[in-house]
């Protein structure tokens, strides 16, 4: 997205570059409220946040993101200053909120801005979040009362279509506001602009309430930040998160039981698995282009020990053609593993690939 230009004179000036969307206009604003955490943690979110830019090379990990996602990514921007805004720290990049959001196509490219997709995105940062509908002007006090605001602007004047930026503060004329748009170290980062010019771009208003969810492992930023544990390393998610994930790229799974109780052997359970675990083998799906069908997780039954099933590490999947000749082609042979004898690879990242004949068991460090 490029930035929102200020002008009260002209506002079909105002040049929004990004998605494509149809309807009304539609104002979305993520309310940020974190419930129930310690008082050291809770501060002044709208004071703390910090303005970042999407453009910024030193937001992502490779030049090839920075071109291929700069332009796209100010969803990301915007929680990406949140959360930090929150945790009180600079912990999160852009590229850590594009790599967890990107199974769930948090943007579509050309097509416009999914809104819904932004409680489950956050949800793997440690944070429930639930939409509500409002008005401005819980948006201004929302923002002035610490919590930083995520607004969705759509604009009919422009042929681009919608831009996240965050309010963060406001009265009776002026909004605060934090826009990812501008260049890095720019003034624009944070500026002043007015509620009319705000309100020019309104129709439709949501705002999304954020608490901490202990149910993902993970805690919440402000928990991360002061040493809360995280067991496995990694944010975990719920057996219907994660299977929705895999769903949306095209990933089975499969028991024959057909059931996802975690305590039955005869179940495929991905409950409590490592969010790093499911996005490993979407990646590996991208990258084989194979079907992929997974036959064992987080369910009772299998090996223990610090890098297993249980503890969310580990995935099996069927051992179809493709699969067994995209990694015996493309991975390291790294010789028999002790016990078995099982054939093991090692994909470039260090994941291991072990071939235990009725399937390929794999380990997503």
């Amino acid at each position: 997205m490029k930035s929102l230009k200020d002008s009260s004179n002209d506002i079909t000036k105002v040049m929004l570059a990004g998605f494509i969307v149809s309807g009304s206009l539609l104002l979305m604003v993520v309310f940020c409220t974190v419930i129930d955490v310690v008082a050291s943690c809770m501060g002044d979110a709208s004071r703390d946040l910090k303005g970042i830019s999407q453009g910024d090379p030193k937001q992502y990990n490779d030049q090839y993101t920075v071109q291929s996602y700069g332009a796209v990514t100010c969803g990301e921007a915007a929680m990406t200053m949140i959360f930090n805004a929150y945790a009180g720290t600079d912990k999160y990049k852009i590229a850590d909120v594009l790599q967890k959001g990107e199974p769930y196509n948090l943007y579509i490219r050309g097509e416009g801005t999914d809104t819904t997709k932004v409680p489950v995105v956050s949800k793997l940062f440690g944070m429930q979040a639930e939409i509500h509908h409002f008005d401005l002007d819980k948006i201004i006090e929302s923002a002035n009362n610490g919590n930083p605001v995520m607004v969705l602007i759509h604009s009919p004047y422009t042929p681009g279509g919608g831009h996240f930026i965050v309010v963060v503060g406001g009265d009776a004329q002026n909004v605060r506001i934090a826009d990812s748009g501008a260049p890095a170290g720019s003034s624009m980062l944070l500026r002043t602009t007015t509620r009319a010019w705000l309100l020019s771009y309104n129709g439709n208003y949501d705002y999304v309430t954020f608490k901490p969810d202990g149910a993902t492992g993970g805690g919440t930023a402000c928990d991360q930040q002061s040493g809360s544990p995280n067991p496995t390393g990694s944010t975990t998610l719920a057996n219907n998160d994660a299977v929705k994930m895999l769903a949306n790229a095209g990933i089975t799974v499969t028991s024959s039981g057909n059931c996802s109780n975690r305590n039955s052997f005869s179940c495929t359970s991905l409950d409590q698995v490592r969010s790093k675990t499911i996005q490993g083998i979407i990646a590996f799906q991208k990258a084989s282009s194979c079907k992929i069908t997974i036959t064992g997780g987080t369910e009772n039954g299998h090996a223990g020990g610090t890098y297993s099933h249980s503890n969310g590490y580990k995935l099996d999947i069927a051992p179809t053609s493709c699969v067994t000749n995209y990694i015996h082609s493309h991975y390291k042979y790294k010789g028999l593993r002790s016990g078995d004898n099982a054939p093991m690879y090692d994909d470039p990242n260090g994941n291991r690939f072990a071939n235990e004949g009725s399937h390929w068991d794999i380990v997503f460090y």
